[in-house]
């Protein structure tokens, strides 16, 4: 299987938080966080402001009854 994807990140959030993002938030997922709790948590760990400012509108999307791949795709974490 080739899974090619040309994917940008934004310039203000870079590669190493989205690793940071995603390898804390599977581990609080699985043992059993709520994923909105898990976000928050995540966001007052980052010093990045521009990623906290995304993680937050993710938050707030998903509390609002938006997927959490919806809020991801919408967020500025990936650009296009």
């Amino acid at each position: 299987m080739n899974f090619s994807t040309n994917i940008t990140f934004s310039e203000q959030i870079g590669y190493l938080d989205i690793l940071f993002f995603t390898k804390h938030l599977a581990i609080m997922i699985k043992s059993g966080i709520p994923i909105t709790e898990a976000i928050d948590d995540i966001k007052q760990q980052t010093k990045n402001a521009s990623f906290q400012k995304v993680l937050t509108t993710i938050s707030k999307d998903i509390v609002n009854g938006q997927s959490f791949e919806e809020s991801l795709r919408t967020s500025d974490i990936v650009q296009s």
